[in-house]
């Protein structure tokens, strides 16, 4: 009878001893995963351009659908990595706009709708969207036009990481 009270006694503390590492192992990855994947504070356009422009910032605009698959992979596998929320948060502003939306923009002085605003930028830049997901890097300048570079498709981490950094060299 002893044996089996060793033997039970053992076993239970074997399951609190692994339960504990499992728990708090399981407590501190789910933990650290919340705040490594949350996604970047995306702003309101009106306010992302003014920040952009105060403190020389390079918007980052999101053009997206709800009905994309592509753009709610970009959202989770480039937009949750920790590098590029780190990256965004040195010297960018980020902004979603859903193109098929029916929300009014306000842009050097006029009042765009979201398929407005995007095709006066697009217009800007020298090339139109083509599909979902696109990215466009708006470079703001207050007293003159701004500069727009538009990427096209779904930008995974590296590439994303890798689109920042031309444009931090290329607009210090």
């Amino acid at each position: 009878m002893k044996k089996e009270a060793i033997i039970k006694n053992f076993a239970a503390g074997l399951k609190l001893f692994f339960g504990f590492f499992l728990g708090v192992g399981f407590i501190s990855t789910g933990w650290s995963y919340f705040l490594i994947s949350t996604p970047p504070t995306w702003k309101k356009w009106e306010d992302a351009y003014a920040l952009a422009v105060k403190e020389k910032r390079i918007i980052i605009l999101d053009v997206y659908t709800d009905w994309c698959g592509w753009c709610k992979k970009m959202d989770k596998d480039t937009y949750e990595n920790p590098q590029v929320l780190e990256s965004i948060q040195k010297k960018f502003v980020a902004v979603k706009i859903n193109p098929e939306k029916n929300v009014k923009y306000l842009y050097k002085g006029q009042t765009y709708t979201a398929a407005q605003l995007l095709r006066e930028l697009t217009r800007i830049a020298g090339e139109g969207i083509s599909g979902y997901p696109t990215t466009l890097f708006v470079v703001p300048r207050e007293n003159a036009q701004d500069h727009v570079h538009v990427v096209g498709g779904y930008l995974g981490p590296k590439e994303f990481l890798q689109a920042l950094s031309q444009l931090q060299a290329y607009y210090p």
